[in-house]
């Protein structure tokens, strides 16, 4: 809103030149329409859950039976049923049954539905069976070998895509470096990182390996906060066990949209 100045005068001894200022009385109504817009925007209505892989890309697999894509699509249904029962937001995901999406299209279907998050749904797996437990990321230079080794797995997936031509030059540090140029949701991509990472140690009692960047294709070019999520290991026994039960992975669904819930008080406090 406009300011006037309303009074200007010397305040004593002091020599302190004191301002005193008034609003419009009737702001005008064009700028009122341009705040309510801006605030729109920051409105978190929509949110895109990404159950990864899919189709003729199983994932990790667990035994012969135990897929991960299966699992991820399950927590994807179950976290789109808890939050939408709970908040009024639409809750969109980016395949509904068990097909294969190509990674750039799962951030651009995000961007096109006018998404406000983007949380991709995955299982982790590692040579080491008795690692247990869930690991959350966002966009950002792998720090450890274990984080790198994630993307890369993840990442793997385009081998298995018609045209891989999306994803030339992106394997190096550039596309660490273009992914941040786009990217201005960092800092809460990592908030909702570590918001979840809390759910999920409370409401599902999993041992956290923390909140880490890594450079996952699936998260490239999304114009929101965006994060994923590796639920826990299929190579470890009891983790591949609950992550198969239909009891954990409404637990999980629960941890995520509690997680969900104070991102978007929060934020939404900012501006509204």
């Amino acid at each position: 809103p406009h300011v006037f100045v309303d009074t200007l005068f010397i305040e004593g001894d002091s020599k302190q030149i004191v301002i005193q200022l008034k609003k419009e009385a009737h702001p005008n109504s064009s700028i009122l329409t341009e705040l309510a817009q801006e605030r729109e925007k920051w409105r978190i209505d929509t949110i895109m859950i990404d159950p990864g892989h899919g189709g003729k890309d199983p994932g990790c697999v667990g035994g012969t039976s135990v897929f991960e894509k299966n699992i991820a699509l399950a927590i994807a249904k179950a976290a789109q049923k808890e939050i939408t029962q709970r908040i009024d937001v639409q809750v969109l995901l980016t395949r509904e049954n068990d097909v294969f999406v190509p990674l750039r299209m799962r951030a651009e279907k995000a961007n096109q539905q006018g998404g406000k998050l983007f949380i991709s749904i995955h299982v982790d797996a590692n040579r080491v069976k008795s690692l247990h437990g869930h690991t959350i990321y966002f966009m950002g230079p792998a720090k450890t070998d274990d984080a790198r080794q994630a993307a890369q797995y993840e990442n793997s997936v385009v081998q298995l895509e018609d045209s891989q031509n999306a994803y030339e030059g992106l394997s190096d540090a550039a596309f660490i470096l273009a992914a941040n140029a786009q990217n201005s949701y960092n800092k809460e991509s990592q908030d909702l990182a570590s918001m979840i990472d809390r759910e999920i140690q409370t409401i599902c009692d999993s041992h956290s390996y923390g909140v880490r960047q890594a450079g996952f294709y699936v998260l490239y070019g999304a114009s929101m906060p965006n994060i994923l999520i590796e639920t826990g290991f299929m190579t470890n026994a009891s983790d591949r066990q609950k992550l198969n039960s239909s009891s954990y992975q409404k637990s999980l669904a629960r941890a995520i949209c509690n997680a969900v819930i104070k991102f978007k008080e929060r934020y939404e406090s900012l501006t509204f």
